[in-house]
């Protein structure tokens, strides 16, 4: 089990696997579950959802996206949904409590109502839960009610989860005051901001003249581009490309971007040559190439907005759900809750969190 862990963690959020590996190491992780069960291990043998969360309290070596694993295959075997929901919620590990609202929204069951006074983790996955499952009402009516009497994390929380409220590229200082500028709720931000927002947040984090914070403010900068999706902001990819100290992490965003489309400027192997620092020595040539071809070939062919090369549409993200890379996977999910207003998206986010 824990190579097949190993194995999730690896591939997860790569270019290299899709769809099926996933189902592959889903089915290998639960045939080797019930493996275990049958041979009478203490957490996956136990009847008792209770019992098992506390077995489960004592393994300290596990983090959060496998104890949510665990609790999911124990869930295969004994088919405890809201037992062990509940025993989640009562469990006095906030690494297991705060996975409760996942467990509920990937099962697709009914969570524990929105409460103010529960672990601020917790509620977030709450919220996060509401917002998947299209409950605009109860973040709205819990923002009215609870959001001045809330820590600075879950007002942000309210702000961006509710659909009522305008979004903003000010926004941005609070999630780098808070630190929180990577996981589920940044990314849900930025993929809700406008063309116009987006641009203010590229004028605001190149306008630095400290070195160091020029660096941090870089690195930022290409996982905003790459989650926007506007074909735009290729160019200016094309630049980090050529600097060394951004040029993998440059890659992997023309990538999310273009998809296989990439493949016609820089050859395959190249790309996913397994020797980093070769990469870093062949990818500025490339850059400039893009750059060469960017007004007479790339621009006139690409839409306005796109991931893996394709416009960014309910019905280009639901293929991509389908036949893209996990990267392109993960990253149409969050679009895909963006577009879609009125009817629930199952939730993947998080891939390496869901069974």
């Amino acid at each position: 089990m824990d190579k097949l862990f190993a194995q999730r963690t690896q591939f997860i959020n790569s270019f290299y696997t899709v769809k099926q590996n996933t189902i592959d190491n889903r089915m290998r992780l639960i045939a080797c579950a019930r493996a275990l069960a049958k041979k009478q291990h203490p957490f996956f043998s136990c009847g008792n959802s209770v019992v098992a969360v506390e077995l489960l309290h004592q393994d300290k070596t596990l983090c959060i996206p496998h104890n949510l694993l665990m609790v999911l295959l124990y869930n295969n075997i004994h088919q405890q949904p809201q037992l062990l929901l509940q025993s989640l919620y009562r469990s006095n590990n906030p690494l297991l409590s705060q996975i409760a609202p996942l467990f509920a929204l990937v099962l697709q069951i009914q969570d524990s109502p929105l409460t103010p006074s529960i672990h601020e983790q917790m509620l977030h996955n709450q919220l996060i839960g509401c917002f998947y499952r299209q409950q605009q009402s109860t973040i709205n009516d819990f923002y009215v009610e609870y959001s001045d009497r809330s820590s600075a994390f879950i007002q942000l929380s309210l702000t961006v989860l509710d659909r009522t409220q305008p979004l903003n590229s000010a926004l941005l200082s609070r999630f780098i005051d808070l630190k929180v500028t990577h996981g589920t709720l940044f990314e849900l931000y930025i993929v809700a901001l406008n063309k116009v927002e987006i641009n203010k947040i590229v004028d605001q984090l190149t306008g630095s003249d400290d070195v160091m914070k020029e660096s941090e403010n870089s690195q930022l900068l290409i996982h905003i581009l790459e989650l926007s999706g506007f074909s735009e902001f290729t160019p200016l990819l094309a630049e980090y490309l050529q600097k060394p100290e951004y040029t993998i992490r440059a890659h992997h965003a023309l990538r999310v971007l273009l998809g296989d489309l990439l493949d016609t400027l820089i050859p395959y192997p190249i790309q996913f040559n397994s020797d980093i620092e070769q990469q870093k020595l062949d990818f500025p040539y490339y850059g400039a190439k893009i750059l060469h071809f960017w007004e007479t070939k790339l621009k006139p062919t690409l839409p306005d907005r796109i991931l893996s090369g394709k416009a960014i549409t309910v019905k280009n993200l639901v293929m991509l759900e389908q036949q893209g890379s996990q990267e392109h996977r993960r990253i149409a999910n969050l679009h895909h809750i963006h577009l879609s207003t009125s009817m629930q998206v199952p939730y993947y986010a998080v891939p390496e969190m869901v069974l």
